[in-house]
């Protein structure tokens, strides 16, 4: 078996997202520590998967609840922030930045309604051009173009919590965890599309889409995790109950949708194969042994809650996983499951 590679960043952390560059495996955490002088940390991993270089950019802002990196410039992040003034007050921000050397460069502001508390996710769309924010009871929409921020659109959801939200990657919607439900949107004119109501028994905690199949969806909640065809969503495809606590993440690989990361504040990592539920499964071939439903493989090296997870943007067979204690493990799927993958 394989070794895990892991480090840690010294703070207290929940955001963990790839960068896309193709000449290299890299990730960025930001901190959220409560008095000492927050970052982001670039890390990167060799190609022999034996050793993790670090570069750290100081976040002048404040403590980052979210983080998004941009899907075409590897130089670009965003991050979601809360500061804190002499007399303690907290202000809620998010900023666009450009990694320069050591430090963070601003570019632009994005503008966020005054009594906004916090901001707990933020994604780029695929090509860029956007962003979305889920804030306390609303969500944002904005345009970037360059260095220049503009908010297109904020949709109030009164009195309901948004918890996250993610881009469709087959249309121009994103599906938005709002309490235990989810409602697909989109973008161009708002109007709801579709709507999950009790997809989990308390809260969903995120959502992500199949990235071949453009009715299926994944969604972690206070309870499982949950696979769904949204052309029939009165009740869950498939439903995993390996986790003893919330789960925080369910992340589609980005190429092999049969193989999904599931984390938990069990302090579990979850690597599962969902073949029969994936578009490899309509894809027959007499003769061929595929990899079997149920969990590949587990990290179980994390102490505390395992807030972050993400898929490597060059190499389809890392993943990283982020505890709250800033512990960072990268994994990489164990080549017997990946030569069954490519039927090597």
């Amino acid at each position: 078996m394989e070794t895990p590679l892991m480090c840690g960043i010294d703070l207290p952390a929940r955001t963990i997202v790839s960068v896309a560059r193709e000449e290299a495996t890299q990730f960025i955490v930001g901190s959220l520590g409560l008095k000492a002088e927050n970052q982001l940390v670039l890390l990167e991993i060799d190609e022999e998967f034996s050793q993790i270089s670090n570069t750290a950019f100081p976040h002048l802002s404040g403590e980052v609840w979210a983080l998004a990196s941009h899907p075409t410039q590897p130089d670009i992040v965003s991050t979601c922030f809360l500061s804190s003034d002499a007399a303690g007050n907290l202000a809620c921000g998010a900023k666009l930045w450009k990694m320069q050397g050591d430090r963070l460069e601003k570019l632009a502001a994005f503008d966020l309604p005054k009594e906004t508390k916090r901001a707990d996710s933020m994604h780029f769309s695929r090509d860029g051009t956007k962003a979305g924010i889920s804030l306390d009871h609303a969500f944002s929409l904005f345009s970037i173009d360059e260095a220049d921020v503009q908010l297109v659109k904020l949709h109030n959801l009164e009195e309901k919590k948004l918890s996250s939200f993610a881009w469709n990657p087959h249309s121009n919607g994103v599906a938005l965890a709002i309490d235990n439900s989810v409602v697909f949107m989109d973008v161009r004119s708002f109007g709801t599309q579709n709507v999950i109501s009790d997809a989990h028994f308390s809260r969903v905690r995120q959502v992500d889409f199949n990235p071949n199949m453009a009715n299926v969806i994944v969604t972690a909640g206070d309870d499982s995790a949950s696979i769904w065809d949204l052309r029939k969503s009165s009740k869950p495809l498939h439903t995993i109950n390996d986790h003893l606590h919330w789960v925080w993440n369910a992340r589609y690989n980005p190429i092999h949708d049969q193989l999904l990361l599931t984390t938990s504040s069990d302090t579990k990592v979850y690597l599962h194969c969902v073949g029969s539920l994936s578009s490899e499964a309509t894809q027959e071939e007499e003769g061929v042994e595929r990899l079997p439903d149920g969990r590949l493989d587990s990290v179980e090296d994390h102490e505390e809650s395992v807030y972050g997870c993400a898929w490597s943007s060059n190499d389809p067979w890392i993943y990283a996983s982020l505890s709250y204690d800033g512990r960072v493990i990268f994994s990489r799927v164990k080549r017997e499951h990946k030569y069954r993958i490519l039927q090597i």
